[in-house]
């Protein structure tokens, strides 16, 4: 996973400091993102076969636990890793969808520290991560781009899993 731009908001807080990401998959929200548009044997490839390693005790560790909570990620449109990677760190994110396919060209995640992000406010968060990766998908030229070159097939094999956070 690639970090492609990030914005600091008004907390210090920023887990952000490299352009790969290094957080678990199976416990971040672009991780979580990524792995929801994915085949049970791909994400069996990445992750192996479980359990997997608990970095808090909010991970999810059981693969049959994890496919369904990928399952309700996909069908919502949208992931929460609240204290899953990381104690006191919620990442809540939403992809950034082709327009003539059903596999994302990266997304957007927005990190905060959990105490600031209600469990009430997590939906409207991604309403708002929605609206602004249909803008974007829309509007800028880095995507305009992006979605030209996955269309004519040069990046169709493996969908990146760019986080704009």
């Amino acid at each position: 996973r690639l970090v492609v731009e990030f914005a600091r908001g008004n907390q210090p807080l920023s887990p952000y400091y490299d352009t790969w990401l290094k957080s678990p998959m199976h416990g971040s929200g672009s991780g979580k993102l990524l792995l929801a548009w994915l085949s049970d044997s791909e994400r069996e490839q990445l992750l192996g076969p479980g359990p997997y390693m608990a970095h808090t005790p909010q991970t999810i560790t059981d693969p049959e636990l994890l496919s369904q909570h990928l399952d309700q990620v996909r069908k919502q449109g949208y992931a929460v890793a609240r204290d899953d990677a990381y104690q006191g760190l919620t990442a809540i994110g939403v992809p950034l969808m082709h327009p003539t396919d059903a596999q994302p060209l990266g997304c957007l995640v927005i990190t905060s520290r959990s105490s600031s992000v209600s469990a009430q406010a997590e939906t409207e968060i991604a309403d708002k991560l929605k609206s602004a990766s249909r803008l974007l998908l829309n509007s800028a030229p880095s995507m305009q781009a992006l979605k030209q070159w996955s269309v004519r097939g040069v990046a169709r094999r493996s969908p990146p899993n760019l986080a704009i956070a």
